[in-house]
């Protein structure tokens, strides 16, 4: 699993790294002690991709994220299973743009449903395609709507880019919006009493309530 960092406050990403060092989890964070540099770091971090062995990766931002809990095997198998990327979805569609019409079929359907930025999962080589197909998108100057990376990804969703959405929530939640009082506390495990899942992911979207709430209870879970 890999994080951007990007700073040299260590007490900005301790949720996630506390919740990996519990759990056990291959947390490589990158940009440690380093500037952001927004999405020009995305070079670097392809380049550090391609040097790297796993065949299995899992992208996360690294403020606003909790691990809940980490089983390896049945995420290999949920990624085998998909044909292609695995994007983190939320409940709505950010930012706004003709975009949106991608998503009309499946609005109506589901709670969570538009693809989030902020993580996502797949075999190595489908990672790196990705970004670089991001990243000539950027270069291109296609992001106009202030939304960067997640911009960038409902612009590929919507012209045809392979990705499978986690519309139940398998293996990413998002906590951000009307819905997040859906995810219960169960079996010392987050649990969305939606599409009866237990997500291995909570994502805070930035500045969504309740990381520091999460983090300690999900803390007190006996391995």
């Amino acid at each position: 699993m890999v994080g951007g960092a990007h700073t040299d406050d260590y007490g900005r990403w301790a949720a996630l790294r506390n919740s990996a060092a519990r759990l056990g989890t291959n947390l490589q964070v990158l940009g440690v002690g380093e500037p952001h540099h927004g999405m020009e770091d995305l070079r670097s971090t392809i380049e550090w991709l391609k040097a790297r062995e796993e065949k299995y990766v899992v992208a996360t931002d690294t403020f606003d994220t909790i691990i809940s809990r980490w089983n390896p095997e049945e995420l290999k198998v949920l990624i085998d299973s998909a044909p292609d990327l695995i994007m983190s979805v939320e409940w709505w569609v950010w930012p706004k743009g003709p975009w949106e019409k991608a998503y009309a079929h499946l609005a109506g359907r589901h709670r969570w449903f538009a693809i989030n930025g902020g993580q996502y999962c797949g075999r190595r080589e489908q990672l790196i395609a990705m970004w670089e197909a991001m990243m000539w998108r950027w270069d291109q100057g296609q992001e106009t709507a202030g939304g960067t990376s997640q911009e960038l990804l409902h612009l590929m969703y919507q012209d045809g880019a392979a990705f499978t959405l986690d519309l139940e929530c398998r293996i990413f939640q998002s906590m951000y919006g009307p819905h997040a009082h859906l995810i219960k506390m169960r079996d010392g495990k987050a649990f969305n009493t939606v599409t009866g899942s237990y997500p291995m992911f909570l994502h805070f979207n930035g500045n969504a309530p309740g990381l520091k709430e999460w983090a300690d209870e999900l803390a007190k879970t006996v391995i």
